[in-house]
């Protein structure tokens, strides 16, 4: 299912530079609510994972767009 998602990234670059820009607002949301959470253990955990889903979308698409059209 990743290799499709990263095929069908590389084959569209616009979606690749999407997947970027979600990537990292989904890191810049993970990061505020990390300073609003303020102890609350189920916020900070929604926030690292916030934070991994950000950085994933950053490469996958960071990757597609350094690979382009090749396959």
């Amino acid at each position: 299912m990743l290799q499709q998602l990263f095929r069908h990234l590389c084959a569209r670059r616009p979606l690749a530079i999407g997947c970027m820009i979600i990537g990292s607002l989904l890191f810049v949301l993970a990061s505020a609510l990390q300073q609003a959470a303020a102890g609350n253990v189920p916020l900070l955990l929604l926030s690292i994972v916030l934070m991994v889903l950000g950085v994933a979308g950053q490469m996958l698409g960071l990757l597609a767009l350094m690979r382009g059209g090749k396959h």
